[in-house]
């Protein structure tokens, strides 16, 4: 005869089962986190869509877990209840283990959903790693606790039958034992899986694994490399390389730091021609500039306390401290500086970060789905970007300035970069040597402009300090 189990039994039972299906589950969502740091860490583009999509997904499965956790441990103290009649299922010593056990998962989880204040990427991978491995032995738990609590249920069962005393019983006793007693099988001992069954425990196990993990790795694709990024079309990326293989160095006036601006200023190596002033900033007040907005946000665009923007004597520091974080000053919003038309020219000086680590990108017509950003690292790194209606952000042009070339910028030094911006062409300078010139699909519409600090190591703080932005029409 089947041994029907007393449905609470079959509830815990089931609801244990669910609560280690959705440790596997954050288990995935912690993997999907992992590969997103890791393409960070390895100083790899990650698009903000993905980012978010990994976040919500941890999220989720944080949720998830939490509700399954605590439907278990309700359940738990009820079954352990002892009916009338009912011998003691638990003893004191295992029920305390197990309330405690669960009862701190499910605070670890809530401060887990509350944690905002990781410093740098390696401290959120190395959370991410331990949060793992607990969840494994917390999955582990949940089914040794599963089963445990079947084989309670037929111990307890199987006392409820009564002994025979061996004495005869009275006519009244007789009748009343007429009735007949539930046959009880002893607890089975040694009985084998067949091949059959084995197999589909396997193939369940393997589904419950793999498709977390093929989940994570959806939700936490579409990163680029930086060295190997995603090309733009072939015609513009041949453009900007082409260009940047035959440049020079332009002398005029205009590409030196800190030299006076004017409209109607021209380089005439450059062909570029200053028109008239829309946009004025000087960091060298003592104070931010009015029209210059500090933000200090980090790779999903929520704000952070890990960076800061302040007047300093000779500029504006711009300084962050984690590698998932930026620190910028915008001018403008998604219509940019007032009647600022799609052509313009953009020049920012500035000391770059002592720490080679630290990239300072000037960013022209942004907007809330659009951007043209020349990035120049520390170290000598330079890259041309564009970001166009949302999509990733491509490079168009990657370089380096090496060791003792001609008119490379010194870079412990105040530096001025040029980008001018025509219709869908565009070029950039730095000390006046041209990276490149070429097309951009960056919509030729008014847009906002700034300045910004990030960085591949968080090891140091990154500190940049801005002089002048300057944003003039195109002559």
């Amino acid at each position: 005869m089947k041994r029907t189990w007393h449905p609470p039994t079959k509830w815990l039972t089931v609801a244990l089962v669910i609560a280690a299906t959705a440790v596997l589950w954050e288990i995935g969502a912690d993997a999907s986190r992992l590969r997103v740091v890791a393409r960070f860490l390895a100083g790899q583009r990650v698009s903000l869509g993905s980012a978010s999509a990994s976040d919500d997904y941890v999220l989720d499965a944080y949720l998830a877990e939490v509700l399954a956790l605590g439907v278990g441990l309700v359940l738990f103290l009820g079954w352990r209840r002892r009916p009338p009649g009912r011998p003691r299922a638990t003893s004191t010593l295992i029920a305390g283990w197990w309330t405690l056990w669960i009862g701190a998962n499910i605070v670890g989880r809530l401060v887990e959903l509350s944690y905002r204040g990781s410093s740098s990427l390696t401290d959120i991978r190395n959370v991410t790693l331990l949060d793992i491995v607990e969840s494994a032995a917390l999955g582990i738990s949940l089914l040794v606790m599963a089963e445990a609590v079947r084989r309670i249920e037929q111990r307890v069962t199987s006392q409820r039958v009564v002994p025979s005393t061996g004495k005869t019983p009275t006519r009244q006793a007789a009748a009343q034992g007429a009735k007949p007693e539930p046959v009880v099988p002893g607890e089975p001992h040694g009985q084998r899986l067949s091949r059959q069954q084995l197999g589909k425990i396997i193939v369940a196990v393997a589904v419950l694994a793999a498709g977390p993990l093929a989940i994570a790795f959806v939700v936490s694709n579409g990163t680029m490399a930086a060295g190997t990024a995603a090309p733009s079309p072939p015609a513009a990326a041949a453009a900007w390389q082409t260009s940047n293989a035959t440049a020079t160095a332009c002398p005029d006036a205009m590409f030196k730091p800190s030299d006076p601006l004017t409209a109607g200023l021209t380089s005439a190596c450059a062909n570029v021609t200053l028109g008239s002033s829309l946009f004025s900033a000087d960091c060298t007040k003592g104070k931010v500039p009015l029209g210059l907005s500090p933000e200090i946000f980090d790779n999903t665009g929520q704000t952070s306390d890990l960076g800061t923007v302040a007047a300093v004597a000779g500029g504006c520091d711009l300084t962050t401290k984690s590698t998932s974080v930026t620190a910028a000053v915008l001018a403008g919003d998604s219509t940019g500086p007032v009647n600022e038309p799609g052509a313009v020219i953009v020049i920012a000086d500035f000391t770059p970060s002592s720490n080679t680590a630290g990239v300072n990108t000037v960013g022209v017509r942004v907007s809330s789905s659009s951007e043209f950003d020349v990035a120049l690292q520390s170290g000598g790194q330079y890259a041309v970007i564009e970001s166009t209606n949302g999509s990733t952000p491509e490079a168009l042009l990657q370089g380096s300035f090496t060791a003792g070339q001609a008119g490379a910028p010194n870079l412990s030094k105040e530096v001025r970069v040029v980008i001018s911006m025509k219709g869908a062409t565009a070029s950039a300078y730095v000390d006046g040597v041209l990276l490149g010139t070429g097309p951009t699909t960056v919509p030729n519409a008014p847009g906002g402009c700034g300045f910004s600090v990030s960085t591949n190591d968080d090891a140091h703080p990154v500190v940049a300090t801005l002089v002048h932005l300057e944003i003039y029409a195109a002559g």
